[in-house]
C-alpha cells in the first residue's frame, strides 16, 4: 500500500494531525468495484501533555510514516486464503494521528510548552 498525504488545500482547511503534519492514508487499487476502508486504532490522549507527547510519534504525525506498507490487517489482505470476501477490493488504510478518533474540530491550535498541537482530526 502506498502513502498518500493530503494536499496543501486540505491542510489549509485544518486536515492535520496533532503535530500539524498533513493527514494521510495508504492506498492500494483493487480489481473489483468494492472498497475497504480501515481506520487504525490508537486510543485517545486525555490531556494536552499526553497529546504533545503523542504528537512526536506515528500516532500523532505522518512525518515519519513509511512510503509503503504491507497489508496492516487481514481486512486489507490481497491473499484469497486470508481475505476471501475482499481480497480484490480497493484498500484504504487511514493511520491514526489525531488523538481523538477523528472527532476534533478546533479552529486554532493549542500551545503546550511552546509547541502548537492541533485538535482537528474530524477534518481529516
Amino acid at each position: 500500500m502506498t502513502l498518500v498525504k493530503l494536499t496543501q488545500a486540505a491542510q489549509s482547511r485544518g486536515a492535520v494531525c496533532l503535530d500539524g503534519s498533513p493527514g494521510g492514508y495508504y492506498f492500494r487499487q483493487g480489481a473489483s468495484d468494492k472498497f475497504v476502508i480501515n481506520f487504525q486504532g490508537g486510543g485517545w490522549c486525555y490531556n494536552e501533555r499526553e497529546c504533545l507527547d503523542r504528537s512526536k510519534t506515528n500516532l500523532g504525525s505522518t512525518n515519519n510514516l513509511p512510503a509503503t506498507i504491507g497489508a496492516p490487517s487481514a481486512a486489507c489482505s490481497s491473499d484469497t486464503n486470508v481475505n476471501p470476501d475482499f481480497y480484490d477490493s480497493t484498500m484504504v488504510f487511514v493511520p491514526y494521528c489525531d488523538g481523538a478518533s477523528y472527532s476534533g474540530d478546533n479552529a486554532s491550535p493549542s500551545n503546550v510548552g511552546g509547541t502548537n498541537i492541533y485538535f482537528c482530526g474530524g477534518r481529516i
